[in-house]
């Protein structure tokens, strides 16, 4: 079922348990994003339970599967990084990097770039929180807002993909994902 859905998807959330880590489920859907060269973001969960580590586990995604994963605060201020991920999000932009080292960390900067390296699976924000207690799932909404946002390419001619098609008794209902362009 996963791997059916995933042509259509613009985006993915990876649920990982911040007590128990990456999985082998955790690294097989891993792979089936990273076939479909789909944009991750990862929710840390479970972070009101003993043990809980999220920076354990964000050391798990870079060991692990080789993902450059970096702990994000919530609600997402880009005041609020810490210089690990300063530095990996410069790593990944030659001219963010040469600015670092001209004038220092500038948030707005780092935002367009973070958003062009996670849209180009170069960067994998991760966020933290209880999906149980409510913890960060609305501030990790907002964020995952912020960095898909503007998305879908409305220049050019219209282009369309189709997953599902749907008869309803007399009524033939079409699925599809828009890739450009713009439907009246």
């Amino acid at each position: 079922e996963a791997e059916r859905v995933l042509g259509v998807l613009d985006c993915a959330v990876l649920l990982v348990s911040a007590v128990e880590g990456v999985q082998s489920h955790t690294r097989t859907l891993w792979r089936l994003l990273e076939r479909h060269a789909l944009p991750v973001l990862i929710f840390i969960n479970k972070c009101d339970r003993i043990g809980a580590d999220p920076a354990a586990v964000v050391a798990q995604l870079h060991d692990k599967l080789g993902a450059n994963a970096l702990l994000m605060p919530l609600p997402l201020d880009m005041d609020k990084l810490d210089t690990d991920s300063i530095e990996r999000i410069a790593e990944g932009d030659e001219q963010l990097m040469e600015a670092y080292f001209d004038a220092g960390y500038s948030p707005a900067c780092w935002l367009s770039s973070l958003k062009a390296q996670f849209l180009a699976r170069r960067a994998f924000p991760c966020f933290s929180g209880s999906a149980l207690r409510d913890e960060g799932v609305r501030e990790f909404m907002e964020a995952m807002h912020v960095l898909t946002q503007p998305y879908i390419p409305l220049a050019g001619e219209f282009s369309a993909r189709i997953y599902k098609i749907r008869h309803d008794g007399s009524t033939r209902l079409t699925y599809f994902k828009v890739l450009s362009g713009e439907l009246a």
